[in-house]
C-alpha cells in the first residue's frame, strides 16, 4: 500500500507546532489553521535503494502565531514517508528507513535570507526540526517546518497579467526592477522563476517575492531587459538574437 491519498495530515489541522527565529531566543507557537495543498513524493523500495530520491510529503497550512493572533502567515511541512508497500509494516520497520535530516532547501533559503536583512520577501515566522513518534508514519524521520508571515497582494497569474492593460504592465515591471536587486543579494531565488513567484499590491504598489519551495542560488546576471523575459513580465521576440533588440518584444 503506497502512501499518497490526500488528508493524511489532515489530523494536524487545529494542533500548534514550536518554531524558532534565529534572531530570537523565544519560540513561539503557531496554530495550523486551514491546509492549502499537499503533495506527496513517492519511491519504491528499487528506487529508494538506487538513490533515486526518498518518500516524502509537503503540506501547505495557513497558520498563525497562538501569542498574537494578528500575526498570520502560512507553513509549510516536509515530512519523510514510508517507501511504497511498508506503510502497513510494524513501526520498528519502518523506522528503519528513518532519516534525521531533510534536503529541503526552502528551510535553509528563508533562513539565510532573514539573517540577510531581505526585505523583498515575506518576513521569516519561524523554522522548525522534529522526529516522527512511534506513532508515526516513519518512527525516527524526520518532521520540518517552515513558516512566512502573509503579506499584502496577490500572486500574478499570466492570464489576468497579460489580459491587463500595458500601463498595468508597466507598474508591475517597475515593481519588480525595484526589488531585483535586493533578492540578488539575498542569495537565493525560487529554482524556476516566474511570474507566479511575484506578490503585487495593486494599492500599496509593492512587491514581493514568494514560493521557495523548490529554491536555489540567485542567479547573479547583470541586469537588463532579458531578466524580465526570464520572469515572464515580458515576452521576447522569436528572432536568434532575441536578448540584443528589445524593440520587438511583447510588453
Amino acid at each position: 500500500m503506497s502512501m499518497s491519498r490526500p488528508g493524511d495530515f489532515d489530523h494536524l489541522i487545529g494542533t500548534y507546532v514550536v518554531l524558532n527565529l534565529p534572531s530570537t531566543s523565544q519560540p513561539q507557537s503557531f496554530m495550523l489553521d486551514t491546509k492549502l495543498s499537499e503533495d506527496y513524493q513517492t519511491s519504491t523500495q528499487q528506487e529508494y535503494d538506487e538513490e533515486f530520491g526518498f518518500p516524502y510529503a509537503v503540506i501547505k497550512f495557513t497558520c498563525h502565531n497562538v501569542a498574537k493572533p494578528a500575526e498570520q502567515g502560512f507553513l509549510r511541512l516536509y515530512a519523510q514517508i514510508p517507501i511504497d508497500g511498508t506503510l502497513r509494516s510494524k513501526p520498528e520497520i519502518r523506522g528503519k528507513q528513518a532519516r534525521e535530516s531533510s534536503s529541503h532547501a526552502e528551510p535553509q533559503a528563508l533562513t539565510e535570507l532573514h539573517e540577510a536583512n531581505c526585505t523583498v520577501v515575506p518576513k521569516l515566522l519561524g523554522v522548525g526540526h522534529s522526529k516522527q513518534g512511534l506513532e508515526d508514519y516513519v518512527p525516527g524521520g524526520y518532521m520540518e517546518w517552515v513558516a512566512w508571515a502573509r503579506v499584502p497582494g496577490e500572486p500574478l497569474r499570466m492570464i489576468p497579467y497579460w489580459n491587463r492593460s500595458y500601463e498595468y504592465r508597466q507598474e508591475v515591471r517597475e515593481a519588480f526592477r525595484n526589488i531585483y536587486g535586493g533578492l540578488m543579494r539575498g542569495g537565493w531565488q525560487p529554482w524556476i522563476a516566474s511570474l507566479e513567484n511575484l506578490i503585487y499590491d495593486d494599492v500599496g504598489k509593492t512587491m514581493y517575492v514568494a514560493g521557495f519551495r523548490g529554491a536555489g542560488p540567485a542567479k547573479q546576471i547583470p541586469w537588463s531587459d532579458v531578466v524580465y523575459s526570464e520572469w515572464g513580465l515580458a515576452k521576447p521576440s522569436y528572432r536568434h538574437d532575441w536578448y540584443a533588440n528589445t524593440t520587438d518584444w511583447t510588453w
